[in-house]
């Protein structure tokens, strides 16, 4: 993965980060968080996991005692997560490329909010897609992909979608499966935009035919995206 892509990714993190920011950096990190509705009213308290298409919020309100709130996806707009010093160190390590100790804390963040993949918001997703780079760099492609894949179902990561499959791909590649990851590539180019920031397919098509010693193909497959930019 390119020096550039990484940096994208940890940017991406960074600003999911700031967008937060004001929700979490005041929360404990006793298990406390909030749960914010449709209609923008917050309420706090320990967050009980994600059941039956409901968030569970458990809070303690005077003389009422423990009050248990169930709120349906559609009317989630925001959830914030205590333990902010733990992403704000996550998102530092990610921009140091710190791999290894960025995956345990990313690993640690995802395990706190993974029960509630299917109500975050398209920034809080950040932290997963940094996650997948974490694992790719520290040799867990496999469970990249997994993640990527599982993304790849999720309404608030659509606008994103193609930069899945880029790490889907690239898992592929990296742990040697040359004939998924041809097939991959073959797909990927087939629906690749011209002009598009990425050329992974062409790439990894190439590599192929280079190792195997097609060298023709190999600069064909090289030119395509320079054909595909004259036409922009």
């Amino acid at each position: 993965m390119s020096r550039l892509h990484r940096v994208i990714v940890a940017l991406g993190f960074v600003c999911a980060i700031a967008t937060s920011a004001q929700t979490n950096a005041f929360l404990p990190t006793s298990g406390e968080g909030s749960v914010t509705n449709a209609q923008g009213r917050s309420f706090k308290g320990e967050l009980r996991g994600f059941v039956n298409g409901q968030v569970i919020l458990v809070s303690r309100e005077g003389s009422a005692g423990e009050v248990t709130r169930r709120f349906n996806a559609a009317d989630v707009r925001a959830i914030a997560f205590p333990g902010y010093e733990l992403v704000a160190t996550a998102a530092d390590l990610v921009a140091n490329e710190k791999w290894p100790e960025a995956r345990d804390a990313l690993e640690t963040l995802a395990k706190q909010r993974g029960p509630y993949l299917e109500v975050l918001n398209a920034s809080d997703l950040g932290l997963f897609f940094a996650l997948i780079d974490a694992r790719m760099h520290t040799h867990a492609e496999i469970d990249a992909i997994a993640l990527a894949r599982r993304l790849e179902q999720l309404d608030a990561a659509a606008d994103r979608r193609a930069e899945l499959s880029d790490m889907i791909l690239l898992g592929y590649w990296q742990l040697g499966l040359i004939d998924e990851a041809k097939l991959l590539a073959r797909e990927w180019c087939a629906k690749a935009t011209p002009g598009g920031q990425s050329t992974l397919g062409w790439r990894v098509l190439g590599e192929i035919a280079l190792r195997d010693a097609h060298n023709e193909d190999a600069l064909w497959i090289a030119l395509e995206p320079v054909a595909y930019a004259s036409f922009e």
